[in-house]
């Protein structure tokens, strides 16, 4: 008797948790459909890849790519003269003339 009651608790403690997980799980969870939020803010951030150089007058750099050079705005780049880098920004015209307002500088990998 003292064999059967014990194999009967050991048994109820092993079906115990087993049961109360099988409960906390619910049978069909759908995964949470993805949201798509238009954010003016993200659409306006590009990136470009080029070398900077300096301007024809000297008193700031520019950014030559292989479609256009463009001004960059939003720092000293004089440091950082003939390296190739992408550039994070956003266009801005000023006096119909498109410049990067710069973000960040990303030096390319060799």
């Amino acid at each position: 008797m003292k064999k059967a009651l014990a194999a009967s608790i050991v048994t109820l403690c092993l079906a115990i948790p087993c049961k109360s997980l099988a409960l906390a799980i619910p049978e069909t969870s759908k995964s949470p459909a993805p949201a798509i939020i238009y954010s003016p803010k993200n659409t306006e951030i590009l990136v470009f890849h080029g070398t900077v150089q300096p301007t024809e007058n000297g008193n700031g750099t520019v950014l030559r790519t292989e479609k256009a050079v463009y001004p960059l705005l939003g720092g000293d780049f004089a440091m950082i003269i003939g390296e190739k880098v992408n550039i994070i920004g956003k266009m801005v015209r000023e006096d119909n003339i498109e410049k990067i307002e710069v973000a960040r500088v990303q030096f390319e990998r060799e």
